[in-house]
């Protein structure tokens, strides 16, 4: 096999990127992981790149989202002050509803769980804390656990599964 036959075959097994943001992040992990290692697995970066992508999508398609641009009162300053969070996609910046009551005002429970779960490198990772059910937390009359944006009424139990959560990979 020549040279040039060689690195077309390189190239072609390269994974397909849908953007440069997603190349920036699978790139930003493979340094991280090396410098952590020593070594990473190309296909296990990718496959975890691939996985993470999909959840994002998940989260932002069965949740009600607001653009910071359209959010109620003062965001950046309760998201400073860690009253709320924020996660960003495609370039801007979005506010989960649930962390806002009825009259647009940040909900109390929410600054508690962020201050229970500590600070976190990843917004995505708080968000699908909040998205996805959790076995800490069952609510009466449900058949099984619930997420934690749905049983933001049952403080006692989500304060406990954010202070299990915390410090660990896994909701």
């Amino acid at each position: 096999m020549t040279r040039a036959n060689r690195r077309k075959r390189r190239r072609q097994s390269l994974p397909p990127y849908e953007s440069s943001e997603q190349l920036r992040a699978c790139l930003k992990a493979f340094a991280l992981a090396t410098r952590k290692t020593g070594t990473v697995m190309a296909a296990d970066l990718y496959r975890h790149q691939t996985q993470r992508e999909e959840t994002i999508q998940k989260i932002l398609a069965e949740g009600e989202w607001i653009g910071a641009d359209a959010a109620p009162g003062d965001v950046a300053g309760w998201q400073q002050r860690g009253w709320i969070f924020g996660v960003e996609a495609g370039g801007r910046l979005y506010f989960a509803r649930y962390q806002f009551d009825d009259h647009d005002e940040p909900r109390p429970i929410i600054r508690e769980i962020l201050a229970e779960l500590g600070p976190a490198a990843d917004p995505w990772t708080i968000a699908a804390w909040f998205h996805f059910p959790n076995g800490w937390i069952v609510k009466e009359g449900c058949s099984g656990p619930v997420a934690p944006k749905d049983a933001l009424d049952c403080a006692t139990a989500v304060l406990d599964a954010a202070r299990r959560f915390r410090g660990t990979f896994a909701a």
